[in-house]
């Protein structure tokens, strides 16, 4: 315990110096990133709405993460940096959102034999992957520091598969493996609910402990932001796909009713066509024959007009 007395007295004078001198240029340098991040460059069209929340959102949580692990590329050429004011005579200039500015002090707390909030660190944990029976007492919740720490510093005592995982959480897009019912955000949001309504405790109790606790909120709340952004596209693909077949059943219906139609014109001309052969004179060579019998009373009848009207002027001749 003597321990933990001397390391929260440390602690406390590095926040007050911290609250005093470099969070004011920290706050000031992520919002002028997060809107660098949205401004077009040259050549480039503006950004739509959608698009630059978006990026400005991915941007955030990037710096976030950064400030708790961030390992350079070997390749990586050194960027020129603008020198600040130096905060004391002697001292050097201190650069905005430094890299792993906050891995130092959580690690700390593996030291502690007590803390306090340890919800906090209990929610990371879960959030990150890493079971109950690793960080809780045995068939319970509740968080065992004496576990945790050694969870926290991990297999090679430098916190280096912790920050890994912390720094490989990405809180877009589908999540493949199966998840235990205090992983989930439903779960994690209930276990952290006291310290949502009071985030200013945490950061009264340890500026690097409410820098995690921020980072777990807005990780969170991405996810939460991402999980119902998806749920959104898949209803609205649902509907599309309910419209496309309303749309396609109904040009069915169309085609069917056509076939129909055009089956029914077909059997009545084959019917008419039917009929039309029972009429008409089964041979060609019939034809002139049938002609022939038809004409025959037509030429009976000019005969006898004939003979009537010889007749007529046969008489005529004789009277004169």
């Amino acid at each position: 315990m003597e321990q933990d007395i001397f390391l929260r007295i440390a602690s406390i004078e590095h926040d007050a110096e911290y609250k005093k001198l470099r969070e004011p240029a920290d706050n000031q340098a992520l919002e002028k990133a997060v809107e660098e991040s949205v401004m077009p460059r040259e050549g480039e069209e503006p950004l739509d709405e959608d698009t630059k929340a978006a990026t400005q959102k991915r941007t955030r949580h990037k710096l976030l993460t950064k400030a708790f692990n961030f390992v350079e590329a070997k390749d990586a050429k050194p960027k020129f940096r603008e020198h600040g004011k130096p905060e004391g005579e002697g001292a050097p200039a201190y650069h905005p959102l430094p890299p792993n500015q906050w891995k130092e002090s959580i690690l700390t707390f593996a030291k502690y034999t007590v803390i306090k909030m340890p919800r906090v660190f209990q929610a990371v944990f879960y959030l990150l992957g890493y079971q109950r029976e690793e960080i809780c007492e045995r068939d319970t919740n509740k968080l065992e520091w004496k576990k945790a720490r050694l969870v926290l510093l991990g297999p090679t005592h430098d916190g280096a598969e912790f920050f890994k995982r912390l720094a490989d959480f990405h809180p877009f897009g589908a999540k493949d493996g199966h998840f235990k019912l205090y992983q989930k955000l439903r779960f994690l949001k209930k276990l952290l609910r006291r310290h949502e309504q009071a985030p200013e405790q945490v950061e009264e109790y340890s500026i690097p402990l409410a820098k995690l606790f921020k980072w777990l909120l807005y990780s969170m709340e991405l996810r939460v932001g991402d999980v119902l952004q998806r749920r959104e596209l898949k209803n609205k693909l649902k509907e599309e796909r309910r419209v496309a077949e309303e749309a396609f059943q109904e040009r069915e219906r169309v085609r069917h009713e056509a076939l129909e139609h055009a089956r029914t014109v077909s059997h009545i001309y084959l019917i008419h066509q039917s009929l039309f052969r029972i009429t008409r004179p089964r041979r060609t060579r019939d034809l002139p024959l049938l002609m022939t019998v038809k004409a025959l009373p037509m030429r009976a009848k000019r005969r006898d007009v004939n003979s009537t009207k010889r007749v007529s002027s046969a008489s005529g001749i004789q009277k004169t």
